[in-house]
């Protein structure tokens, strides 16, 4: 989405948030003059040195907030969108008595689409003074961009008497974006070393960790007594996977929906309907995610239901609708694919490759003319999708009519030398036909 980042700051001046970025020195012109809203502070220092990346600390983020007058600080990762909203004038009131509150994101393709819960980490923190003054004592490499900071942050606290609270309403939303995996890397099992001990060492000072936390410190010593050379070598990414799903529930074990304040007028850079039936959408998202984990692993009765669900709950979502009738295409269920697929297109901005999919399902149930239908107005959206000249040739094949298709690739490919794949789809054209000509024969 262009100005992805604009829309996010929107959303943090509207909940009237006070926005302090902490980047290196070099960073910040140009960074001043794109958002002169912002407060930008300069990084004394980096994780670069230690994991290659330029990144800052937490305890020197927390350092640079304990010295602030607001009575609430906080974190957060610069791609969160923030539901605007009255309550967050409350954030004072809402961490007095050493409470954390912290949430899981929405994960969303399109602002106004499904969504999801991400349920393994957490993307920002609310707090106190006392909070930011304990966290900037830290020694651990702990920073934004890396993983483990976000377990290793609530946590901490919890151990210093601290409520953690998670949020599940007012939304934080996160528009999904192609990121390098930090699993199963050096900076990963390092982190998470890091991490072990620094509970280990808590405990060993005297803070008392909750009984439900046993098995969450047995990992950590487990981790802690790893030989390094095994423990660098992988042979323990098993319990470092496992003490991540022992972390998420500590953290967000107290989950809340606190009271929405008065309307905030929500910014225009941000799309109408961002907000709207968030529990329709996730329960949406949640069923395409796991029904295409089901269909992966073979459970196919549960993965048509999840996708069902999916339909059923967002009905005029033609994003779940493609989605949903490409499942029932690959499973052979073609007039149920062409119900799902006919509904998306009526929905969905013409597209080249819905459009095909639809005339596929259709064709596969003998309605041969509007599958060719469907195929030319796929070429009339995108005359250089070669899949649309492939299947309107085939579709017109058993009236003869095939060369009309090859025709309209031909004349395409001679207005547009630079038509790279026109002549692989015509060879896969004459291929396919020469085969259906001799079992005719």
């Amino acid at each position: 989405m262009e100005d992805y980042d604009r829309v996010c700051l929107q959303s943090w001046l509207a909940c009237g948030f006070r926005v302090l970025a902490y980047n290196c020195e070099d960073e910040i012109p140009a960074l001043a003059a794109r958002y002169p809203e912002v407060e930008f502070i300069p990084a004394k220092r980096t994780a670069h040195a230690i994991f290659g990346r330029k990144t800052p600390f937490i305890a020197d983020m927390a350092a640079a907030l304990a010295q602030r007058p607001e009575r609430a600080l906080g974190i957060i990762n610069s791609d969160l969108l923030f539901e605007p909203d009255g309550f967050w004038s409350e954030l004072p009131a809402a961490i007095a008595g050493k409470a954390v509150l912290t949430g899981q994101r929405y994960d969303l393709r399109s602002l106004t689409g499904t969504m999801n819960v991400y349920f393994p980490g957490f993307d920002y923190f609310f707090f106190d003074h006392e909070a930011a003054a304990a966290l900037a004592q830290a020694k651990q490499p702990f920073s934004m961009g890396l993983p483990w900071w976000d377990y290793w942050f609530p946590l901490s606290l919890a151990l210093r008497g601290y409520n953690v609270r998670c949020l599940s309403r007012p939304a934080i939303l996160h528009l999904q974006h192609d990121q390098p995996v930090n699993a199963r890397t050096p900076a990963w099992r390092r982190l998470a070393r890091e991490f072990a001990r620094d509970i280990l060492r808590d405990i060993g000072a005297g803070l008392s960790a909750p009984e439900d936390w046993r098995s969450f410190v047995d990992l950590c010593r487990t981790i802690d007594k790893a030989a390094d050379m095994e423990f660098e070598g992988g042979a323990f990414d098993q319990q470092i996977i496992d003490l991540s799903s022992h972390s998420v529930p500590l953290i967000a074990r107290d989950s809340v929906e606190l009271a929405m304040g008065s309307r905030v007028p929500i910014p225009k850079e941000i799309p109408a309907g961002a907000f709207d039936n968030l529990a329709g959408r996730a329960v949406a998202g949640t069923a395409l995610v796991r029904g295409l984990w089901d269909e992966k692993h073979g459970n196919l009765p549960r993965a048509e239901w999840q996708f069902e669900l999916a339909v059923k709950t967002t009905p005029f979502d033609a994003s779940v609708l493609y989605e949903s009738g490409d499942f029932f295409y690959r499973q052979g269920k073609m007039r149920r694919a062409a119900e799902i697929l006919t509904r998306a297109a009526e929905l969905a901005p013409p597209s080249a490759v819905l459009l095909n999919s639809l005339g596929s399902a259709l064709g596969q149930i003998n309605r041969d003319v509007e599958a060719a239908v469907c195929f030319e107005r796929a070429i009339a959206v995108d005359p250089l999708f070669g899949g649309s000249y492939y299947n309107l040739a085939i579709s017109l094949w058993p009236k003869g009519r095939h060369e009309e298709a090859i025709r309209r690739l031909e004349g395409q490919m001679a207005l547009l030398p630079d038509f790279p794949e026109g002549a692989l789809w015509l060879g896969r054209i004459r291929d396919t036909l020469s085969r259906l000509g001799r079992v005719r024969g």
